[in-house]
């Protein structure tokens, strides 16, 4: 088990609760939702909680995939490999997985540790893990917990310090948007770091969960999409419209591309499928 700085941690209620109503009920714990909106963390917090009640160390392995190491599993075989030599998965051990869909075959493993009856929980971002993917993947065998960004009344508990009115914070709410990790840089010495990180989470979404998912070739392509999306928020439109817009800046392209680029945009940033 690896030390984690728990001085920012909030309590998110809504989501840990379910996590221990959960505990040792015999599903595999599926935490989903877009990158950076508080997986990881909850996961971290609920791995707390077990070390309070008494679970010893001995008993947990958790594994964050997202953190590139030359330890770090590439395959199932790999996983289960380096699990068992932990410990040996059973009634009363706990695994977490973090970002799980990095592994290559992860589900044979999951299905393996879930068989030997381990209580099993894992993270993931991308299409692999929507509601249906999982149906397949695990044949049933899961409890999904949606995260998403902060609710407002969320975001206002980890802003309480900033002794902002509601009005203002609301607006930061609007400007920023509500992922926990922009919430804790907006009164800290670093918040003029806020665009760049934005700007960081959108490219790791777009890079990994779009294009590298997909295996896309033309990525300029589906910026200019999602470009045109973002300046017509609020406005109808269609594929045909996107398709329109994009043959006027010299860029042919399909109507029904367009649509098949837009549900992997929606699945990535909204996790669901369009």
């Amino acid at each position: 088990m690896e030390d984690v700085d728990a001085s920012e941690w909030f309590p998110r209620e809504r989501y840990m609760w379910k996590l221990r109503a959960s505990r040792d009920v015999h599903l595999i714990k599926v935490i989903t939702g877009i990158r950076r909106c508080g997986k990881s963390t909850l996961m971290n917090m609920f791995i707390k909680e077990l070390l309070d009640s008494g679970v010893p160390e001995g008993r947990i392995v958790h594994i964050d995939f997202d953190i590139d190491s030359p330890d770090t599993p590439m395959d199932h075989t790999e996983l289960t490999s380096l699990v068992e030599s932990r410990l040996s998965p059973g009634p009363g051990t706990y695994l977490f997985f973090d970002e799980v869909q990095n592994v290559k075959g992860w589900e044979v493993s999951i299905a393996s540790f879930y068989a030997k009856r381990a209580d099993v929980y894992v993270t993931g971002s991308n299409s692999e893990m929507l509601s249906s993917e999982l149906a397949t993947k695990l044949s049933g065998r899961c409890l999904e917990i949606r995260v998403s960004p902060l609710a407002f009344s969320e975001y206002r508990v980890f802003r309480q310090s900033s002794g902002r009115s509601d009005a203002d914070l609301f607006d930061d709410y609007i400007r920023h948007g509500s992922l926990p990790a922009i919430a804790l840089l907006e009164d800290s010495p670093a918040r003029g770091l806020i665009p760049e990180t934005l700007d960081g989470t959108y490219s790791t979404v777009f890079l990994k969960d779009v294009i590298g998912r997909h295996d896309l070739r033309n990525p300029t392509m589906l910026n200019n999409i999602v470009r045109f999306m973002m300046r017509n928020i609020g406005d109808r439109t269609s594929s045909r419209n996107t398709a329109n817009y994009m043959r006027s800046v010299g860029l042919k392209v399909a109507h029904t591309t367009i649509e098949e680029y837009i549900s992997y945009i929606t699945e990535a940033f909204l996790m669901v499928r369009s």
